[in-house]
């Protein structure tokens, strides 16, 4: 996507939700539709970002619930990642391991669905001190991690 066309695009709306606050909708090809918002995630005590993808469905209520799961099991989350995490930056830094995850990596975004489904897929998106040019997205399903995508 032209990402100059989804800033000025006139397919945008924005909404306010009680949970998730300001949220803006992109409506998308296909009758689907992109949220994204911007919301304190407890367990880090800051903001990030949140983006949220579905049918058009201002319903919120599972994207409200699975969010709380995510925030009450973000240590067995971190847990899940980790390997992953660790197994990738050993391809650039022989040995390596994290020895502190809340000072090494700071979450920057989340993106969850908004429907309920079979398997619940979403994505965790991190900065890190060892990588300051590149985010790290984690591939999740369920609270499983499957896959690692590098940007930067």
């Amino acid at each position: 996507m032209n990402p100059l066309k989804y800033f000025f695009s006139s397919n945008k709306k924005i909404i306010e939700n009680s949970f998730f606050g300001q949220v803006t909708i992109q409506k998308l090809k296909h009758g689907s539709f992109s949220y994204s918002c911007i919301r304190h995630f407890m367990p880090v005590k800051y903001k990030i970002s949140i983006f949220l993808e579905g049918k058009n469905n201002d319903n919120f209520s599972f994207a409200n619930s699975f969010f709380r799961k995510i925030e009450s099991s973000y240590p067995e989350v971190i847990t899940a990642i980790t390997p992953l995490l660790e197994d990738t930056l050993q391809n650039w830094k022989e040995n390596f391991k994290i020895k502190d995850f809340k000072q090494e990596f700071q979450i920057v975004s989340l993106s969850i669905p908004i429907q309920k489904e079979d398997s619940i897929i979403w994505e965790i998106t991190f900065e890190t001190i060892h990588d300051p040019n590149h985010q790290f997205t984690v591939g999740m399903s369920d609270m499983e991690a499957k896959w690692l995508n590098i940007d930067g």
